[in-house]
């Protein structure tokens, strides 16, 4: 990590303070990467001087324990006065440092800069023979007698430090290394209103928050169960497959986490919990509930998804607190009635389930602002959905739906509708209706066209159209201006509406697996109405003159949209031969009588007549004396090149 450092002062006194720092760094709930990106946030070097950057926010940030910062900022002051960079060596640092300690305070000061992770137990062993003995001698307070007691003396003391020290660490609780914070000297009454849970004592009085997560736990310590005025118990990501009764006598619990566990099934005593409001059960192994949950009147919030649900008991129709109810990914095959009867529920997820049909009491849930039902197996919707006026957020994706009920048009609130991947064929009208519609999902449908009302979702931003099989976009598309992403990829479009334009300038579009702007995405594929395309070319041809007609057409073949080919331009300039040999003849007319048979010969070359048309040409000159000052031809049906090769003349699609 400090390879680029040259200083070897700098750099040995770097290594102690992160050795420092890793030691005292077991707090930190981080992997091994965080640690180190924390050890560069909060110790930056300038000039061989440690400088604190740390601050509260980073402090939150990575839950920091704030007594481990105290002592990581003593340890930077005990730093700053040995000045160790100052010394070629640790080593020699610290003696010199410790030659300065008054006698009655090396105790302490060896206790610290072990604590630190300065020094180890065999090098305070070397100071104590080096120089805790010959700082008092050069001082006069000791002569070698005293020396050799003093070492004795010094034995004895490292034995009772090192059985301090670990008695210190089994106050460190898994790898959090929160100390014990009660004093040795407390009181049989204290110890009485305490427990000690996974070596750490709570408050039984006061304790009103126990967590427990990510412990490994396979079994629950029984002296959580005297912690009655507990109102959050955090149990999850453990390795429990079954509760203890114990936990019925928690009466004041709120909330009570048990997701990520191994429960196979959920016990009577659930029903005593009354006053709970929270409940986790998701990610476990159940198969079923029992019929006390219905007695969790206060309960707002029930998950219960990843688990193997087939059915729901009847009772659970009794929460009617019950604001949110997750049962993503089970088995459920229907729904009871019941459910009808949690008027106040407001979110309800049941994607990932089996379901066929949705029954009519669906609509009882009028206060509902979200409903998934993602991943089943719906073919088609009640009626009754349409009273869910409260509606936001409708997800249908991953189904077999073939049509949507008209009620739907009725959530004038939904501002999210999901139908990707059903059956659908078209888009009703209907759709128009819902005007605060933000984002629409119509990917992996049978889509071939859209329906025109869809023009009136004016705060669409979001527009899913991939992998249908749509041809063309409607017209009213471009009044969608607050539209920010357009999927189109997957169909086969063969035109766009000229309003395609009116569309917001940094639209990003999808197509053909690309991303691209609006005007990218015109003038890479330029996807036009092919007929006015065509009719605007025979315009354009009509309006050129025959000395520029041919640059015209190649000027206009190398530009083409995707959907008009070079063929689709050949054709118009065939149709448009009766004019272009008007044009000719008019030339003709206008010209002298010795150039009229160059004119027409070089007109043959250029691809704008053949024989059959000079000969027409010839009898309708006649009158205009065609012939004069020009050698009258063998064959009245052949016309002679002068100066020609007939090798040269090119065959032509216009002729």
């Amino acid at each position: 990590m400090y390879e680029n450092l040259k200083d070897r002062t700098l750099s040995r006194n770097r290594a102690v303070i992160e050795k420092m720092i890793k030691q005292d760094i077991r707090g930190l709930v981080l992997s091994p990467n965080a640690k180190n990106t924390l050890i560069n946030k909060i110790y930056t070097h300038r000039s061989g001087r440690v400088k604190e950057i740390f601050n509260n926010k980073v402090a939150r940030a990575l839950r920091f324990d704030p007594e481990r910062y105290e002592k990581l900022n003593d340890a930077k002051k005990l730093l700053n006065t040995i000045k160790i960079h100052t010394f070629p060596s640790k080593k020699a640092a610290i003696e010199k440092y410790l030659s300065t300690v008054n006698i009655k305070n090396i105790k302490n000061t060896y206790n610290k800069l072990q604590a630190y992770g300065i020094v180890s137990n065999k090098e305070i062993k070397e100071y104590n023979k080096k120089t805790l003995g010959t700082s008092r001698k050069s001082r006069g307070l000791m002569n070698n007698s005293d020396n050799i007691g003093i070492k004795r003396k010094l034995n004895n003391r490292n034995s009772i430090m090192n059985t301090m020290k670990n008695d210190i660490k089994k106050l460190y609780i898994g790898d959090r290394g929160h100390y014990n914070n009660s004093n040795s000297n407390t009181n049989g009454n204290n110890n009485r209103n305490s427990v000690v849970i996974l070596g750490k004592r709570y408050n039984i009085n006061t304790t009103t928050r126990l967590r427990l997560s990510d412990k490994n736990l396979t079994s629950l310590p029984e002296s959580i169960g005297k912690l009655t005025n507990l109102k959050e118990l955090g149990l999850g990501f453990n390795k429990l497959t079954s509760l203890p009764d114990w936990i019925g006598n928690l009466t004041n619990l709120e909330t009570l986490n048990l997701d990520h566990n191994k429960l196979t099934s959920l016990p009577d005593w659930i029903g005593n919990l009354t006053k709970l409001q929270r409940l986790e059960l998701s990610d476990n192994k159940l198969t079923s509930l029992p019929s006390e949950i219905g007695l969790l009147k206060k309960l707002e919030r029930l998950y219960l998804s990843g688990n193997k649900f087939t059915s729901l008991p009847v009772s659970i129709g009794r929460l009617t607190n019950l604001k949110t109810l997750l049962l993503v990914q089970n088995n459920l095959t229907s729904l009871p009635e019941s459910i009808g009867r949690l008027t106040n529920l407001t979110v309800l997820i049941l994607a990932k389930n089996k379901l066929t049909s949705l029954p009519d009491w669906i609509g009882n849930l009028t206060n509902l602002t979200e409903l998934n039902l993602m991943w089943n197996n719906l073919t088609s919707l009640p009626k009754s959905i349409g009273r869910l006026t409260k509606l936001q957020r409708l997800e249908l994706s991953d189904n077999k739906l073939t049509r949507i009920p008209e009620s739907i048009g009725r959530l004038k609130t939904l501002d999210h509708l999901n139908l990707q991947n059903n059956k659908l064929t078209s888009l009703p009208d209907w759709i128009g209706n819902l005007t605060n519609l933000m984002t629409l999902y119509l990917i992996g449908n049978n889509l071939t066209s859209l329906s025109k009302s869809i023009g009136q979702l004016t705060k669409l931003e979001y527009l899913y159209l991939s992998h249908n099989k749509l041809t063309s976009l409607p017209s009213e598309i471009g009044r969608l201006t607050k539209l920010h992403l357009l999927y189109l990829s997957g169909n086969k479009l063969t035109s766009l509406p000229e309003s395609f334009k009116n569309l917001d300038r940094n639209l990003r579009i999808d197509y053909r697996d690309k991303t691209y702007n609006r005007d990218e995405f015109i003038k890479l594929y330029g996807i036009v109405d092919k007929n006015v395309y065509l009719r605007n070319i025979n315009i354009r041809l009509r309006n050129s003159s025959l000395n520029n007609f041919e640059n015209t057409v190649e000027r206009i073949k190398t530009n083409l949209p995707s959907n008009v080919s070079r063929n689709d331009v050949n054709t118009i300039v065939r149709s448009m031969k009766p004019q272009v040999l008007q044009k000719i003849f008019n030339k003709l007319k206008n010209s002298p009588s010795n150039n009229r048979v160059r004119i027409m010969n070089t007109m043959k070359i250029r691809g704008f007549m053949n024989q059959n048309d000079i000969n027409v040409m010839k009898k309708k000159l006649l009158g205009s004396n065609f012939v004069r000052n020009s050698k009258k031809p063998s064959s009245p049906n052949i016309i002679t090149i002068t100066g020609m090769n007939r090798k040269n003349v090119r065959k032509s699609p216009y002729i």
